[in-house]
C-alpha cells in the first residue's frame, strides 16, 4: 500500500509528501536492477565489486565525484585511457542470475567530458547459455553490442541513457524492443540516436541461460587525454514494476521526490540508500530537503521511522536548527521544536516501526506529538519548526543513526485530532501497526 493509493490520507495543505515505497518518489521503490552502484565511492581506481575492469592498467578507471544528467553530485565512472589502442575503461560485471523467461531490459548512462574524442564505445551483454545471445533471426553470436560508435559521435558534455533488450528464450517476434536505443533529458522519450553494433535489433535469451553480465567499455582510444564518464547502470526485469523510460529520464536516483509538487524534494548523500520500501540511513548517510523553512507559522509533520542498527542518534529531524521528531539519544516518542514539547523517551534502543506526528503553532504557542495516531503530548514548550528537514541525523553527519523512513508527509497548516487519526489508519498497515 503507499500513500499515495489505497486508504486516503489527508490532502488539504499536504506540501510534501515524499515515499520510499512509491515509484512516483523513488525510481527503485517498486523495482530492484539486478546491479547497482552502492559499492561505487570516489577515490576508487580498478575493478570494485561486481564491477570487474576493462583495463590494461590500473589507472584506467576511477570513481569521482561529478555531477549525473540531473546535476546533481554523485559518484560516477571515468575512464582515464592511456592511448595504447587497447581496453581503456569500463567493465564486465560479474554473471548475474536471470530468468531467462522473461524480457530484460539493459541501460546506462554516458558522456564524453573531453574536448578530444578517441576510440569506440561499446555497450553489450554476456549470457551463460549456448551461443551467449541468439538473435532475433535465430542466428547466435556469442559477443553481442548493441551499440558501439566513434567517442566523437557523442557530443561533450551531453548525458546520453543507452537501452537494450534481451527477450525471453523462445521469443518468436521479429522485431526489436521499441524503447532500444539512446535519449537524452532534453528529447525526452522520443530517441535521438537508434542503437547501431552488431546486434541493434536485440537478442534473446538461449534455451539454457541462467545468468547475464553488464557490459561498457571504451576501446581503442590512442588519445590519453580522451574521458568517458558512465553512471546508474541497470538490469531490470521487465515484468511490469520496471522503471519505466519517462521515469528513468525524469529524476536521479540520489532524489526523493515529493509526489505532490515539484519542490521539496529530497537529496540523497548515498547512491544506493533505498532498499525493501525504506530510506535506510546510517552514519554519514542521510537525506535532506533544504528550502523547505518551516521555523514559523504553523505546520505538521508525519513520519514512519526505526532504528535498525547500533548507532542510535536523531532519524527525522533538521538542517539548520535544532528540531527532532521521534527518535533521539537511543530513545523515541520524543519532540523537539527549539526547547521540549516532550522528552519522555520510550522504546529504549527497540527497532519498532512508529508513525509519529508533529504539530507546531509559532504564533499561538502550541505544540504537539502523537504516536500512532494518538496524542502523547501538548505544550508550550517548543519555540521553532524546523528549518529544513534531514532524515537520519542533523545538519548533516551529527548525531546519526541506523535507521529507516518509510515516507514523510509535511503540512502548512495544523492538523486535527481526527484528520492525524485517519492518516494513521491509511498507513499503519505497511507497518504491521
Amino acid at each position: 500500500m503507499s500513500v499515495s493509493s489505497g486508504p486516503s490520507i489527508v490532502t488539504t495543505g499536504l506540501i510534501a509528501n515524499l515515499d520510499a515505497s512509491n515509484r512516483k518518489s523513488v525510481i527503485d521503490a517498486v523495482s530492484t536492477s539486478l546491479i547497482n552502484t552502492s559499492a561505487w565511492a570516489a577515490g576508487q581506481t580498478g575493478a570494485v565489486g561486481v564491477y570487474g575492469a576493462n583495463e590494461t592498467v590500473n589507472t584506467e578507471n576511477a570513481r569521482v565525484l561529478d555531477t549525473d544528467p540531473w546535476g546533481v553530485s554523485s559518484v560516477v565512472w571515468e575512464t582515464r585511457t592511456t592511448g595504447d589502442n587497447n581496453a581503456d575503461g569500463g567493465w564486465n560485471t560479474n554473471q548475474v542470475t536471470a530468468d531467462r523467461t522473461k524480457l530484460h531490459r539493459f541501460s546506462v548512462w554516458v558522456r564524453r567530458t573531453s574536448s578530444t574524442a578517441s576510440g569506440t564505445f561499446y555497450f553489450g551483454l554476456y549470457t551463460n547459455g549456448t551461443g551467449n545471445t541468439i538473435l532475433l533471426d535465430n542466428t547466435t553470436n556469442s559477443n553481442p553490442y548493441w551499440d558501439y560508435r566513434g567517442v566523437g559521435a557523442l557530443t561533450q558534455n551531453q548525458w546520453y541513457l543507452v537501452t537494450g533488450h534481451i527477450f525471453p528464450a523462445g521469443h518468436t517476434g521479429t522485431t526489436a524492443h521499441p524503447d532500444s536505443g539512446f535519449y537524452t533529458i532534453a528529447n525526452g522519450t522520443t530517441k535521438v540516436a537508434s542503437n547501431a553494433g552488431n546486434v541493434p535489433g536485440d537478442v534473446k535469451f538461449p534455451t539454457d541461460a541462467t545468468a547475464v553480465q553488464h557490459r561498457t567499455y571504451h576501446y581503442y582510444s590512442t588519445d590519453a587525454t580522451v574521458r568517458l564518464q558512465f553512471a546508474y547502470p541497470r538490469i531490470d526485469v521487465c515484468d511490469g514494476t520496471q522503471p519505466s523510460i519517462r521515469e528513468l529520464l525524469d529524476s536521479s536516483p540520489r532524489h526523493m521526490k515529493n509526489i505532490v509538487g515539484s519542490n521539496y524534494k529530497a537529496y540523497m548523500n548515498s547512491q544506493s540508500a533505498i532498499s525493501g520500501g525504506a530510506l535506510n540511513t546510517a552514519s554519514g548517510i542521510y537525506a535532506q530537503i533544504t528550502g523547505l523553512n518551516l521555523a514559523t507559522g504553523t505546520h505538521t509533520i508525519m513520519g514512519a521511522s526505526r532504528y535498525s542498527g547500533a548507532t542510535r542518534g536523531r532519524i527525522i529531524s533538521s538542517v539548520s536548527n535544532n528540531w527532532l521528531l521521534g527518535h533521539w539519544s537511543s530513545s523515541t516518542e520524543n519532540y523537539y521544536a527549539e526547547g521540549w514539547v516532550t522528552a519522555v523517551g520510550v522504546g529504549t534502543s527497540d527497532t519498532v516501526w512508529r508513525i509519529q506526528t508533529a504539530t507546531g503553532d509559532s504564533v499561538g504557542d502550541a505544540w504537539k506529538n502523537y504516536v500512532n495516531g494518538a496524542l502523547k503530548s501538548s505544550s508550550a514548550g517548543g519555540s521553532a519548526g524546523p528549518n529544513g528537514i534531514q532524515l537520519g541525523g542533523i545538519g548533516g553527519t551529527s548525531e546519526p543513526s541506523d535507521g529507516q523512513v518509510g515516507f514523510l508527509l509535511v503540512y502548512n497548516r495544523v492538523l486535527t485530532d481526527a484528520e492525524i487519526q485517519q492518516n494513521f489508519n491509511a498507513l499503519r498497515s505497511r507497518y504491521s501497526i
